[in-house]
């Protein structure tokens, strides 16, 4: 059988596939195969989704998923992209038609949309994708919120009653780790959570320096090359704990939630997902749009500071320069002061 996990992203996916890596060899031992990388990329099965969209490179992804299903040595084939989730109906006949007579059974975890809306605007930034604030992205993202489409085109390809769609918010005994284990059907060692939401402070802070690289014409720096910057950020939030920013005005927030429950009213019908718990009731109006210009002095300094005296920012000297440039930029007050504690060498 063919054990499809579709995603989507910013709902667990990265948990999922780290739990599948820390435990690939005790599964194999159960009869339960997943398909090797062929990229480097995070989705655990990528190339699958590749191969579905006819990609030049990936033509023997599907033929490599039918022989895995063929092998009387595996019990159950396990594929995990959130790739998957936004598949046209043409890339998954596709997929069904590579699989032949073997079964399958598809799993979709969803998150509430204004928590998945945030952490989507996050990502993007951490991959140096967006340079616009977060109203911009709201009025292009918030069309891909909702989750009935998705959802539909594999139902009815395959059958509402192969899909099993859980909600993060209802999940009980164990949460997202015990519940992939109810789905493979054995027991699972779990590894830490991932991709967890940056503060505010940290994302509008990447999100200055790939708009600064792209205002010069410069090529931003990749995220490893922004280690030492986001050791920085996080220990600057970590000494001074400034509150977290509501990234979502009020109506906005309660646009998601709306299409959030109605998407969960509608599955309720469809399928055996329980509906969520109800939401946390938002009565209160963003203060503020989150920019870096907004970030607290104290904070501004200190991370200022510590960033011209970081040891191993010395050694980027060009991830250097893009990075006190933007704080010239973006913060033009930040004072130099402080005792030479600060200068700690992250």
């Amino acid at each position: 059988m063919l054990l499809l996990h579709i995603g989507r992203g910013k709902a667990g996916s990265s948990t999922i596939q780290n739990t599948i890596d820390l435990n690939h060899e005790a599964l194999l031992a159960q009869g339960i195969a997943v398909p090797s990388r062929a990229s480097e990329h995070r989705g655990h099965a990528v190339d699958v989704s590749f191969g579905m969209q006819q990609a030049e490179g990936h033509e023997d992804a599907l033929p490599g998923l039918r022989a895995l299903l063929d092998d009387a040595a595996n019990r159950h084939v396990f594929v995990s992209s959130e790739y998957l989730f936004t598949a046209t109906r043409p890339e998954i006949d596709r997929l069904r038609q590579a699989i032949g007579p073997h079964d399958v059974r598809i799993v979709a975890y969803l998150r509430a949309y204004p928590d998945w809306l945030r952490s989507l605007y996050a990502q993007g930034i951490k991959r140096g994708r967006r340079a616009s604030d977060f109203d911009a992205f709201f009025e292009t993202a918030a069309k891909r919120a909702p989750s009935r489409a998705p959802l539909s085109r594999w139902a009815e390809a395959f059958g509402w009653e192969r899909l099993r769609v859980r909600h993060l918010a209802g999940l009980d005994g164990g949460g997202l780790v015990a519940d992939l284990e109810s789905v493979l059907g054995c027991p699972l060692a779990a590894g830490p959570d991932q991709n967890a939401s940056p503060h505010w402070i940290e994302t509008e802070f990447l999100r200055a320096v790939h708009g600064h690289a792209a205002s010069t014409g410069d090529t931003a720096p990749p995220r490893a090359a922004l280690a030492a910057v986001l050791t920085v950020l996080r220990e600057a939030i970590d000494l001074h704990a400034p509150d977290d920013a509501m990234y979502l005005t009020l109506s906005q927030h309660r646009a998601l939630e709306d299409a959030y429950l109605a998407d969960a009213a509608w599955l309720a019908q469809r399928t055996d997902a329980p509906l969520p718990p109800p939401l946390p009731d938002r009565t209160r109006e963003r203060p503020f749009l989150p920019e870096l210009a907004a970030t607290p002095q104290d904070v501004r300094e200190t991370i200022a500071r510590r960033l011209r005296r970081s040891l191993r920012l010395k050694e980027q000297p060009e991830v250097r320069a893009l990075v006190l440039a933007t704080i010239a930029e973006h913060w033009p007050q930040a004072r130099d002061v402080g005792d030479d504690a600060a200068a700690l060498p992250s």
